[in-house]
């Protein structure tokens, strides 16, 4: 599953900080706070279910391009808010 995260402390989790940092990583804009990186990440990944039929949310190994095209969504709704 891509940057996908469930939280139910409102805060984030060992496994929230490495999908934050494995965003990072990848070139994600730095600065975005943890509650705010989670909204816009459910959005990208809402957004590129949507684009792509719901084919990428049951991928276990999710190629490399899917993931710089979820970095690139969430950097894009980020900047766009």
């Amino acid at each position: 599953m891509l940057f996908s995260f469930i939280s139910t402390s409102g805060r984030m989790s060992g496994k929230h900080l490495s999908v934050k940092f494995s965003f990072l990583q990848l070139g994600g804009a730095t600065g975005i706070e943890d509650e705010i990186f989670a909204r816009l990440e459910a959005k990208a990944r809402a957004q590129l279910d949507r684009l792509t039929f719901g084919r990428l949310k049951h991928e276990t190994d999710v190629r490399e391009n899917v993931k710089y095209c979820m970095v690139d969504l969430v950097n894009a709704i980020h900047a766009d808010e």
